[in-house]
């Protein structure tokens, strides 16, 4: 277990709750609201950030994390936040967060 992938699954665990509220109503109520869209778009950086500050041969331990995508999106948000799709951003906290967060639990488990 590193300190790195240790931090980064915190990292996410402590997002996981706030996102799951933000898109708890569904995508129609999520596009409509300015600040569950700001939720999501602030955890997702953070949890992109710790990405690039995790070593890369510490995230080759989680294969099955497309860590390039994140890394893209961490682009995005930091240097063109206007170009960001609220769908992407609900479907990734939907489905790239909790998966990301199995992935991390399972490495550090081993």
């Amino acid at each position: 277990m590193t300190r790195t992938l240790k931090e980064l699954h915190t990292e996410v665990v402590e997002a996981a709750g706030l996102l799951t509220d933000a898109i708890s109503g569904g995508l129609e109520a999520f596009v409509a609201s300015l600040r569950d869209r700001a939720v999501v778009d602030w955890r997702i950086y953070r949890i992109a950030e710790w990405r690039c500050r995790v070593p890369s041969v510490e995230l080759a331990k989680v294969p099955s994390i497309d860590w390039a995508s994140l890394a893209n999106l961490r682009v995005r948000l930091a240097h063109r936040f206007h170009t960001i799709d609220p769908v992407q951003m609900f479907v990734f906290s939907a489905m790239h967060v909790p998966k990301l967060r199995h992935a991390l639990a399972k490495q550090l488990n081993e």
